[in-house]
């Protein structure tokens, strides 16, 4: 019946958008990670004059680019991208990038993200501290001092629109075209950006979802029941062979 392919297609997409929902629920107190949203579209079919079917579609998962708050928390290594644009690290597989600035100093003295993957300064160098130097001044155009001495610039990257961006551990990304070096990003010291997921609003959606999936799974259950009491009642009554 096609009513019942309706129903399915309905409990197909919801699905999968409980599942964008609860990967951003999971990932609310990842830094600087960005949700998603599903991309959902109508796909009507008339077989004939008087039958009308619609069907729902996903079309895509989008990532909210929204920036996420500043979380304060007086670390001189944790900064926080004032605007859109990434930090680029450098990792075995090659250079990546993140919005999430909760970075540390390594034994070597260079900056280095949570997993330990350098961060690269404007010229996709790591950036390494004079021995002794634990107290720096980071400013918003990204110039590391040391209260006398320029140390470096921490760079700041633009991805280009179009770009398929692909997510990996550790909040950083992939990407199938060269950032651009774009030092009018402007940075903050002494904080990182939290994840921009409102918990709230996705718990909400979450629920709504899920009772949404419950009734269309009861229908479809329901009409599968009926047709098989049809069938039976189809077998009961037909002639012998």
């Amino acid at each position: 019946m096609l009513s019942v392919d309706v129903t399915l297609s309905l409990a197909q997409t919801i699905k999968r958008d409980m599942e964008v929902v609860t990967n951003n629920i999971a990932n609310a107190q990842t830094a600087g990670f960005k949700g998603f949203a599903t991309v959902l579209s109508e796909s009507r079919w008339h077989p004939t004059p008087k039958q009308d079917y619609s069907f729902v579609q996903d079309l895509a998962t989008v990532r909210d680019t929204s920036l996420g708050a500043f979380k304060q928390t007086g670390d001189p290594f944790h900064l926080y991208i004032n605007g859109q644009g990434y930090f680029a690290v450098q990792t075995p597989q090659g250079t990546r990038y993140t919005r999430s600035g909760v970075f540390t100093l390594d034994n070597l003295n260079q900056i280095v993200t949570a997993q330990g993957y350098p961060v690269m300064d404007t010229s996709n160098s790591p950036i390494v501290l004079p021995e002794g130097v634990f107290n720096i001044s980071i400013g918003k155009d990204g110039t590391i001092t040391d209260g006398e001495d320029n140390i470096g610039t921490v760079g700041r990257f633009s991805i280009p629109a179009g770009a398929n961006l692909t997510d990996e551990a550790g909040s950083l990304i992939n990407t199938d075209m060269p950032a651009v070096l774009d030092e009018e990003i402007p940075v903050l010291q002494h904080g990182y950006e939290a994840s921009n997921v409102n918990t709230v609003v996705e718990t909400t959606k979450l629920m709504s979802l899920l009772r949404a999936y419950q009734q269309a799974q009861s229908y479809i259950e329901a009409q599968s029941k009926l047709q098989s009491q049809m069938a039976q009642q189809l077998i009961k009554i037909a002639p012998a062979a």
